[in-house]
């Protein structure tokens, strides 16, 4: 839940629409927590996909040099 020195402001109304439309800060760290890994994990897994890719077009364009200088 929210911490103790959480202060709320407005009307009762207004304090209990806050609270009931309100993701408690525990939850909001978890998450943010969960997303910022899975963001890592994805840049991680893009690079080593796009450095497998390069690697890939080094290795078909080095293939092509030396097709064209054995044809020669």
């Amino acid at each position: 839940g929210f911490p103790d020195h959480y202060r709320l402001t407005g009307s009762v109304q207004c304090r209990h629409r806050q609270v009931g439309n309100a993701v408690p800060p525990p939850l909001a760290r978890a998450l943010g927590g969960q997303l910022l890994m899975a963001l890592k994990e994805r840049r991680t897994r893009d690079a080593q996909e796009s450095a497998e890719q390069l690697n890939a077009l080094r290795v078909r364009r080095q293939q092509q040099k030396q097709g064209a200088a054995a044809a020669k």
